[in-house]
Formats: C-alpha cells, structure tokens, sequence
C-alpha cells in the first residue's frame, strides 16, 4: 500500500479509533492501529506474530482489530459500497452489461470462500467442499466489476444458493420488496425482465437466471443462451480474481474469453440440490432463449463459438 492510500485511509478511520492518553499510560496511536490492522488482512498473520512484532499484547492486538475494521467499513461502506436504489439506477447498471451482450442484467452474483479459524464449538458448521473451514462472501459485481451488495458470515458448509437465499437482498427478493425495473420493450410485441445471473450453484427464479445444466444442452439455443450468460458472469469472477489474486479472465468482449470461461466452469459447478425452478422462471429463461437467437438479438459469433471443441 502507497503511504497516500495509508494516509488516506487514516484520515477516516482517526475520529473512531483515536483514544486520549491518561495518568497511567499513553493510548496507542491512530497510524499504528491501522498499521496492525492493514498486517493482518494483508498476510493473514497470527495475532501473536503481530503482537510480537508491534511489542503489544495479545488481546489488545485483537481489540485493535476488531475496532479498526468496524471503523474502517463504516467509513468506506457509504462511499464504495452503495447499493443501487430506485428504477433509474437499476437501469444504469442494465446498461453497463451491454458491453457483455446481456442487456437487461442487473448484477452478477457469486460467492467466495474466506478460510477462518475453526471456532471453539463450531463443528462441521463452517467446514466446506473444499475441506477447511470458512465463511462466504457473496457479492453483485456490475458490469465494470464494481462490488454493488455483498452478504459475509454465512458457515462454509453452505451452498451458494442457501447463503443467496438466507441473506438479506435475496430474501427481499423473494419477498418483492426490490423496486426493480418493469420488463424492457425490444419489439413492438416482446419484453425482456430485468435479471440477476449466476451459475448452477443457485435457484432459477424469475429474477435470477442460471445456465442449462449439461445434460440439458441439447440444443443450439440453450447452448447460445448458457454462453451469453457466461458473458455477464465473468465480471463477478474477474471482480473476485482482482482482490485475491486467483485467475483472472480476460475482460476483452470479442467473445473468446467468456467462451473459455464457460467451458471450464460449466462442469464444475455444484449445482443447486432440491430446488425446482417455476414455470414462470422458465418461462423467463426461455424468453431469453428465445431473444438470443433471434434477429435483433443474437450477436455474430455466438454459433461459431459454440460449436468449438
């Protein structure tokens, strides 16, 4: 981190954590609680290395903690973390997606793994598929790979579709107390909804579309269709990718990438167990079927990418 970001930084979190010097000893600073701070979210180090590092106890290195973060999202929350709110702004996001040829998307959704410490008496509760133990992340990415909402806590052992449906947002959702944006005309007899999409991992609904599973692709169009989503689906990986390091796919939208993307990740989601999609959701997804394959819809590679092996 540049010394500007650091100071940065410091400027917002100083009126929370700043605490004044008494007869008895004197409280330690500002800088040098973010500074045990920022260690720690940086290398994951154990809080006795960085009390040992810092000359500090081991419990007030945890307090530090634990108040600097709580400070540092409530001064960065309003600022790079707001939520659309209202039709306009929803719309606004639709838009970006144009570029990823899903006009009417209004995020991509995905869940990332944090690795924790196993709680004292936490069980199997956060243990994972991948074998250790962890929390969810679960975040909308619009299109420029900006974090919209997110959703952290969730136990590991969770699918991607029950920590969405258990969160906040997708519960409102469901409980259509969303005020999304009403169907988009693109004829003079046809309309598009505005739509969440994510993988396999969750629910089909009528405002959140999943790819065909593979046993399913038995058809061109549900094959252009799984591959436009993947287009609107990358963001959230490259989104992910950005702030852990892991792969990141390549953002250009001549197709290739979202083409590879979806190859190799088409097998190997965990799809969602026990959830039967309405046949109003797939009526929805049919629609885009429909719209992707047609005239005004389909965009000029999509045949030829998905017929490559």
């Amino acid at each position: 981190m540049s010394v500007d970001n650091f100071n940065y930084l410091l400027t917002l979190v100083t009126p929370a954590i700043a605490k004044t010097d008494t007869v008895l000893r004197s409280a330690i600073k500002p800088d040098i609680k973010l500074a045990v701070t920022l260690h720690h979210l940086a290398e994951g180090a154990s809080l006795g290395s960085i009390a040992f590092h810092y000359r500090l106890g081991k419990s007030t290195v945890c307090g530090i903690i634990n108040d600097t973060c709580k400070a540092l999202y409530e001064a960065l929350q309003p600022l790079y973390l707001q939520p659309p709110s209202g039709v306009d702004a929803w719309k606004k996001v639709a838009d970006g997606f144009e570029k990823w040829n899903f006009p009417t998307c209004l995020g991509s959704i995905d869940g990332k793994h944090v690795t924790i410490q196993k709680p004292a008496a936490g069980g199997s509760v956060y243990f994972n598929y991948k074998g250790r133990e962890s929390i969810v992340l679960m975040a909308i990415v619009d299109a420029d790979y900006k974090f919209l909402i997110i959703d952290v806590g969730q136990p590991g052992s969770q699918s991607d579709g029950g920590v969405w449906e258990s969160s906040v947002f997708g519960m409102a959702l469901a409980r259509d107390q969303v005020n999304l944006p009403t169907p988009k005309p693109i004829s003079s007899t046809q309309s598009l909804p505005y739509v969440f999409v994510g993988d396999e991992a969750f629910p089909l609904k009528t405002y959140l579309m999943r790819p065909f599973p593979g046993r399913q692709l038995s058809t061109d169009s549900k094959r252009i269709f799984n591959y436009r989503l993947s287009r609107a689906r990358i963001v959230v990986e490259n989104a992910f990718g950005r702030t852990t390091n892991d792969a990141f796919y390549n953002d250009s939208i001549d197709g290739v990438s979202a083409d590879s993307f979806w190859r190799t990740r088409s097998s190997s989601v965990v799809p969602t167990q026990s959830r039967h999609a309405t046949v109003a959701a797939n009526d929805v997804r049919n629609t885009y079927v429909n719209y992707f394959t047609s005239d005004i819809g389909s965009v000029p590679w999509q045949m030829e990418y998905i017929h490559r092996r």
